[in-house]
């Protein structure tokens, strides 16, 4: 199993080629037209691929859709039926390419697009043709454009079009197909060339997949066949004009198939007559033991399980003894269920309530499959496993009445989906082989759930790597972290302009210039880091695990944690960069290595002229955001320096709103935890405001307590606070300013808070503050991700991935 594979999540295109390419591993399946059959009303056939694809091989192989249709149509297909999330999308047959759940496009294909295409002229010429009639509005996108014409005129008008519009120096692609739509696209668009274009950038790389297997079942598909050292497969209900395709450029070919089964299920037809891997579905399995694996997968019994739920509800499996005793017998006699209502649960109850479902499904279309399974192994026997799962549960009443599931509505149905975590641990082979045959899911490990939870409850041993394997088990006293270069906020203050101020008022970064001199608890910090755990990215206490979330980091910071991943090309010609974005390049002795130092910002940019431009006051915006991002958001262990690769995020103003530079941030904070938890570190980096206004405001201990009137300066810095907090406009966080001192309980320093954390109780962490009454006092960039809040997703930093 790949763990690199994990980096291929929402990300934008750069990140994503680089964690493709790197998979090098089983297989990239490009799905034509999607793989929906519009005659299975039971969608057994997708079902039936989902399972396969989740338990073999979402783990280290891509999934690419390529489909004909615009986003809009994509998407409103997706809420009809039961597919899975792609790790690539390619649509509106082949002019667009996105990445991810989020669906982030790539533009390097537009650029490629751009060349002797101009849509007006299109429009323009084919508007002439009385044959064609544009197809909806929403099919008409920047690289296509749709029409429709009858089958017998379609051949006269594409080629009349063709010569006219090469006329106008235009060099265009018309493509026919489904017997009535005809799309205008550039000549290097197309399902095949996209296809194309995404391997050679795996390949530029150095590892493409090891396997590239295409689908497709219409004549736009026909290009996908056609790419070089692919494996290719017509479902059975192909097409007239990709039938047309085959018989003239496809026969004799071994590795193109016209397969024997509709849609998804030729898909699994064509994996193993290919060879591929395993083709044979869960769903296909009665008894799980007829398909024994020759290694552990947490995916396959990930799937396994919640196959044997479905059929325990629809009433398919006995109602045994066997069968309730052989899963409580899997399941940890501690473990922990958390519903997202915050409600708790042994695991051992939600199994004797799951009893009592049997059958209450029986004879409706209740189903439940598992999307964008990732495992992270974490020790040689224990897997950390988050999956979407999806559960369409059929009304008891007949289907009388619409239900409506956000833009979805089913009649007498509803469709849930519900993020998962869950913590996998092998067991035994002599108690697995009875397991199997009693058929209990999974068969042989033992699953602890928590649906978008903080903690899991579980016992994980201290290795002798880690900083708090020298304090808990061997007594060693380590100091507290502190160096006091990385508190430069305290001494070296940038003052900016109060036109800077003004500017970045209406940004994301208006509340990190606000929090930008909290005072550091040095103890406290240390004593966090302590308890971090680099598996789970969560601090161990003897509540549980916990962990800082992009809940707090939007609430408490201000920062958007939705939108365009903080990333970018590393190779740049930085020096001129410097001089057009700031007015000035950078002397050597203020750079180091890739880095300028901060110290130089601040004595070259201390007052703005009088009068200024635009562009001077520009200069001084980017100079400030470039101090605020090495300063307080992504300092390293120096504190006197930022690193180049940042800047070219600020160059266009206009787009700070578009970046997620709370993820980032998060992504840069979770990393240097896990450096700094190590044996030997004696400094760390990162967001350690975050860290200090994450600890006082959900824990207890170390929290200050006594709060002061806000037109007093905080101790220890000459920077005056402005005269009260801004309501709707600071960030939670700011309310921490107001503190007198920050050693407040604990005389005894680290000591003191490593005794008060192994003796923590409950109620010593909050564990809900963000109430709807808290959170309407606050800017409305702190709650408008929160859809973000408890998404599934990979946080990236540049060449950092968490």
């Amino acid at each position: 199993m790949s763990d690199r594979r994990q980096k291929v999540m929402d990300i934008d295109c750069r990140a994503v080629v680089e964690a493709v390419a790197i998979v090098g591993a089983s297989m990239a399946l490009f799905v034509g037209n999607l793989g929906v059959d519009h005659h299975d009303p039971e969608n057994m056939s997708i079902l039936r691929f989902n399972a396969l694809w989740e338990s073999n091989y979402r783990h280290d192989s891509l999934l690419v859709f390529s489909t004909g249709r615009s986003p809009t149509l994509y998407k409103e297909l997706r809420k009809e039926k039961p597919m899975l999330t792609p790790d690539i999308t390619i649509m509106s047959v082949g002019t667009e390419i996105t990445y991810g759940k989020t669906m982030v496009p790539d533009d390097g294909w537009v650029k490629i697009l751009n060349q002797k295409w101009d849509r007006n002229v299109v429009i323009e010429e084919a508007g002439k043709f009385s044959e064609l009639k544009p197809q909806a509005e929403t099919e008409q996108r920047a690289h296509k454009i749709s029409f429709y014409v009858e089958k017998e005129k379609a051949q006269e008008v594409t080629k009349v079009l063709a010569e006219q519009l090469e006329k106008r120096g235009l060099d265009v692609k018309i493509i026919y197909s489904g017997g009535i739509d005809l799309d205008i696209l550039p000549q290097g668009a197309g399902k095949g060339q996209a296809l194309a274009y995404l391997l050679k950038k795996f390949k530029s790389e150095g590892k493409p997949p090891t396997n590239t297997l295409v689908c497709g079942d219409s004549g736009n598909d026909a290009e996908l066949f056609s790419i070089p050292d692919v494996h290719g497969v017509m479902v059975s209900n192909a097409q007239e004009e990709l039938l047309q395709w085959f018989a003239q450029n496809g026969k004799g070919n071994p590795k193109i198939i016209h397969a024997t089964e509709r849609c998804a299920a030729g898909i699994i037809q064509a994996i193993g007559h290919f060879g591929l891997g395993p083709n044979i579905s869960p769903r296909d399995v009665v008894d799980f033991n007829d398909c024994p694996l020759k290694c552990v997968n947490p995916g396959h019994e990930i799937v396994k399980f919640y196959l044997f739920y479905e059929r325990w509800r629809r009433g398919e499996v006995d109602n045994s003894e066997a069968y309730y005793s052989s899963l409580k017998s899997v399941c940890h006699p501690l473990g922990v269920f958390i519903h997202p209502s915050g409600q708790e649960f042994t695991l051992h109850e939600c199994i004797d309530t799951m009893r009592k479902c049997y059958g209450d499904r029986q004879g409706t279309r209740h189903r439940v499959w598992i999307d964008r399974l990732l495992p992270t192994r974490i020790s040689n026997d224990a897997w950390l496993v988050r999956f979407d799962k999806w559960e369409l549960s059929a009304h008891m009443n007949g289907g009388e009445g619409e239900v409506y599931i956000g833009n979805l509505v089913l009649r007498g149905e509803e469709l849930h989906c519900c993020v998962v975590t869950t913590l996998l641990r092998s067991k035994a082979k002599s108690r697995l082989c009875k397991r199997i045959a009693v058929g209990a899911c999974p068969s042989n490990m033992a699953p602890r759930l928590c649906t978008q939870g903080l903690y899991v409850m579980d016992v994980i041993k201290w290795s002798h790597n880690f900083r708090g394997y020298l304090i808990f088990n061997c007594n060693i006293e380590a100091l507290a972290f502190w160096n006091e270069r990385t508190h430069l906020l305290s001494k070296k203050k940038f003052t900016p302009p109060k036109q800077v101020v003004d500017f970045i008022r209406g940004t994301q970064f208006y509340g990190t210039h606000r929090l930008s001199f909290v005072p550091m608890d040095a103890d406290l910090i240390t004593a966090l880091v302590e308890r971090w755990r680099q598996e789970t990215h969560t601090f161990h206490f003897p509540i549980g695990e916990v962990g800082i979330t992009l809940q707090d980091v939007n609430v408490l910071l201000g920062l958007k944690v939705g939108g365009l991943p903080i990333t970018g090309n590393g190779e740049q010609a930085w020096m001129q960069l410097f001089e057009h974005y700031l007015g000035i390049a950078p002397p050597k002795e203020a750079i180091k290595g890739n880095a300028i130092k901060l110290s130089w910002l601040i004595r070259t940019f201390k007052r703005l002229p009088d009068p200024y431009t635009e562009q001077q006051l520009h200069y001084f915006v980017r100079t400030y955001l470039l101090y605020l991002i090495g300063a307080v958001l992504f300092p390293d262990k120096s504190g006197n320096l930022v690193q180049f690769i940042y800047f070219q995020l600020l160059t266009d103003l206009t787009r700070l709103s578009e970046y997620s530079w709370g993820s980032g941030v998060l992504a840069y904070l979770y990393r240097n935890l896990c450096v700094a938890s190590k044996k030997g570190a004696l400094t760390i980096s990162g967001c350690l405001v975050l860290l200090q206004l994450w600890s006082w405001e959900r824990l207890t201990i170390g929290r200050p307590t006594k709060i002061i009137s806000l037109e007093v300066s905080v101790p220890g810095t000459q920077y005056p606070l402005e005269s009260q907090m801004q309501a709707g406009i600071d960030p939670l966080g700011f309310k921490w300013l107001r503190v007198e001192h920050i050693y407040i309980d604990h005389q005894s320093g680290l000591v003191g808070y490593r005794h008060a954390l192994d003796s923590m109780t409950e109620s010593m962490f909050t564990w809900q503050p963000y109430t709807q009454n808290v959170l309407s006092h606050l800017p409305r960039i702190c709650s408008e991700d929160v859809e973000e809040w408890i998404v599934k997703a990979h946080l990236i930093c540049f060449e950092i991935v968490e």
